[in-house]
């Protein structure tokens, strides 16, 4: 694995994470308030959450480029990977009650607004990464 590779996970974690942790604290706070406690178990569980969504996302990144069609299809099982992880963890560390079914809704709510948060923040960081690239590249062929 090369580093540009290793680099990009990396930063998918920490994105993943960060998101992960604002957004399930918003939504700890929507349900239990101000005073809920919560165990070391969540942090784990969200660190956990966040190494296997990062890992599961190494197939996706290939040398080569990907046609429209293949990317919308990657990036749709890999929607339905996510949510499926979110939501086995989920119910197997309690942070949703399949009693309280609105519970499970502002889970699916929250997972959403985390996926799509990370998806932008990659898109940028990609973006950045790439601009830079092309600017050096530039720099390169005036040189010569």
């Amino acid at each position: 694995m090369n580093k540009t590779k290793i680099n990009f996970m990396i930063d998918m974690f920490a994105k993943l994470a960060t998101a992960i942790f604002i957004f399930s604290s918003l939504y700890i706070f929507a349900f239990g308030g101000f005073d809920s406690v919560i165990s070391v178990k969540y942090i784990w569980g969200v660190l956990a959450q966040s190494f296997l969504l990062t890992v599961a996302f190494l197939p996706f990144l290939s040398e080569k480029e990907m046609s429209k069609k293949k990317f919308l299809f990657c990036n749709i099982i890999y929607f339905i990977f996510a949510d499926i992880v979110v939501l086995v963890s989920g119910l197997f560390l309690h942070w949703f009650s399949l009693e309280h079914p609105v519970t499970i809704i502002a889970m699916e709510i929250v997972f959403v607004l985390v996926y799509v948060s990370v998806y932008i923040l990659m898109y940028f960081s990609s973006k950045r990464s790439v601009d830079k690239m092309n600017q050096q590249l530039k720099k390169m062929k005036q040189e010569k």
